[in-house]
């Protein structure tokens, strides 16, 4: 079952201290935890808040498709690049990259 992230604490503590792996238009912050959340940041630098939504829109539905794949092990938060345009084909094919390339996609328990 995923949780969102949702207290600044949470978010601090990946920004501060979680790893980062990054593609040409997504970063993945991540951190080994006892479940899984998922948070989403995506600034102002990207747009009023109509592109904000949608981008985190995108985003959520990229990652509900992979999901089904991901043990309940981390906490994550995905961080768009700024572009022209966005696209749900480009954060998915992204995020599966990153999810597999970390081994997210397959953790193992400890």
């Amino acid at each position: 079952m995923e949780y969102r992230l949702k207290r600044n604490k949470d978010f601090q503590f990946l920004f501060n201290r979680g790893s980062r792996k990054q593609t040409a238009n997504l970063i993945m912050i991540y951190h080994r935890a006892r479940g899984l959340k998922v948070g989403y940041s995506v600034s102002k630098k990207h747009g009023k808040s109509v592109i904000r939504n949608r981008i985190k829109r995108l985003l959520r539905a990229s990652f509900n498709s992979l999901k089904k794949d991901i043990k309940p092990c981390y906490y994550i938060i995905f961080l768009p690049r700024v572009k022209e345009s966005y696209s749900y084909s480009v954060f998915y094919k992204d995020m599966k990259y990153l999810l597999e390339k970390e081994g997210i996609s397959e953790c193992s328990e400890n």
